[in-house]
């Protein structure tokens, strides 16, 4: 009787964790503001707490629109822990990455001949924000058009982390486990 109390106690634990309190302070944030529709106001956010809460929010223009929430799991969560270190995103020193950016486009353009010519443009692209709070300190995080910078500057590796923690997080917001507990005015 007593393993069949234990064991049942334990297949409880599980799903008393599975909702979210919805409180807690943001560990991890991300906002994507699509210029092209929505000025200031965020297309998508996205916000993770320390317990592993998610909470996004679709901005009022999106079929989607409103605020949803779901509990992340363990892999899921630690996978986001990895890359923000791994990539030491709560360091990263957005000056130094517009240098080497500005470098690199210098690179590139020195090469360029004139019967190869080159262009590279990116009109309406969307504004990302990240922000990790670790530690007691805020790191922020706005880049425009990051994903065509990516594509762009294959060759500077800040990118790489920044793109994976955006398709991560974008993913999360994706998951069909989360469930819808506001409406946003449209």
């Amino acid at each position: 009787m007593r393993f069949v109390l234990t064991a049942a106690l334990l297949l409880l634990v599980p799903a008393a964790h599975a909702t979210c309190a919805g409180d807690a302070k943001p560990w991890l944030t991300l906002e994507i503001i699509a210029s092209e529709y929505a000025g200031s106001e965020a297309a998508e956010t996205v916000d993770v707490s320390p317990d592993g809460c998610a909470t996004i929010r679709y901005g009022s223009f999106d079929v989607r629109a409103g605020i949803y929430q779901r509990q992340l799991g363990t892999k899921e969560f630690d996978a986001l822990a990895q890359t923000v270190v791994e990539h030491r995103l709560a360091d990263l020193d957005t000056a130094a990455l517009e240098t080497a950016v500005a470098n690199h486009e210098q690179m590139l353009r020195s090469g360029l001949r004139v019967d190869q010519p080159a262009l590279f443009e990116v009109s309406d692209g969307d504004v990302t924000r990240i922000l990790i709070n670790q530690g007691g300190k805020a790191q922020v995080i706005e880049w425009y058009a990051l994903q065509q910078s990516a594509h762009r500057y294959k060759e500077i590796s800040q990118y790489t982390g920044l793109v994976r923690f955006v398709e991560q997080m974008r993913a999360v917001a994706a998951h069909d486990g989360k469930a819808k507990v506001a409406e946003v005015a449209r």
